[in-house]
């Protein structure tokens, strides 16, 4: 049981968690628990399991990315008030100009 509390207390500290004795006392509880159903699963014979790294059968239901021509950028971009040639121009990231170039 020792052990438990020093794995609690350090994992509350490094956690940033202040624990009321009342708190740590039920936390050392249910470590033991888990650390009781850990030790059965290691006597499991998996000798014959097939390796599985996925189990619901689930597949990415995202459409492929197709670039596809917009055709109003030209009118967009023209109606900004800044712009270079058929691009946007917004100040840089690491400049001194507001959002507006001033």
């Amino acid at each position: 049981m020792e052990k438990n509390r020093i794995d609690i207390d350090r994992i509350a500290a490094l956690s940033n968690l202040e624990l009321s004795e009342t708190h740590r006392q039920s936390l050392e509880k249910d470590f033991d628990s888990i650390v009781e159903f850990v030790g059965e699963l290691q006597r499991v014979d998996t000798a014959e399991t097939a390796v599985t790294s996925q189990v619901t059968d689930l597949e990415n239901v995202f459409r492929a990315d197709d670039v596809v021509p917009f055709p109003h950028h030209r009118t967009i971009v023209e109606g900004s008030g800044r712009r270079h040639e058929d691009l946007f121009k917004v100040p840089g990231v690491f400049s001194d100009e507001g959002p507006h170039g001033d």
